[in-house]
């Protein structure tokens, strides 16, 4: 019969990996399909399929010899997201001191643990950084307004207590 005793699990202070992509995030949009006769193609857009492998290919350049953990995680993203030029000044000035927060649809209320910008992210890391994205159990994601757009990203192991 299983427990149902709690365990405290603790998020060590350090991250063991941090990732800063000096592009702006593409998110994944819904996967498109190509019909052929009886067939089906089914693919994912070409920027967030670039993306994808932007984040895999930083990640094996700094990081080349480490093996995937196989450990609880806590993954902490920030997306510095581009200010849009075609708004007014004023309020392109309320997003860049951060008076105006991202309005990023589908939000995260709509996807329990990922938004989509996340899902591009932990898609790329699968295998590399980690064994499954089962092993994450705690996310933080931040939507920046940032005239340097940009996403930094942090995985830290959490341990049994």
């Amino acid at each position: 019969m299983a427990s149902n005793k709690a365990v405290k699990l603790v998020i060590n202070q350090e991250p063991f990996i941090k990732l800063t992509i000096k592009q702006a995030p593409k998110p994944p949009v819904r996967l498109l399909a190509d019909h052929i006769d009886k067939y089906s193609q089914i693919y994912e857009n070409k920027k967030a399929r670039v993306f994808k492998k932007l984040v895999a290919h930083k990640y094996c350049l700094e990081y080349e010899r480490q093996l995937p953990t196989e450990k609880l995680l806590a993954v902490d993203i920030r997306f510095y997201l581009p200010i849009a030029q075609s708004i007014s000044a004023n309020e392109q000035l309320k997003k860049r001191i951060s008076q105006l927060c991202p309005d990023i649809r589908p939000d995260i209320a709509n996807n329990l643990l990922y938004s989509r910008y996340d899902k591009a992210i932990i898609d790329a890391l699968n295998g590399l950084a980690f064994k499954d994205n089962s092993q994450i159990i705690a996310s933080q994601t931040q939507n920046i307004y940032s005239d340097n757009p940009h996403t930094e990203i942090e995985l830290t192991e959490i341990t049994e207590m």
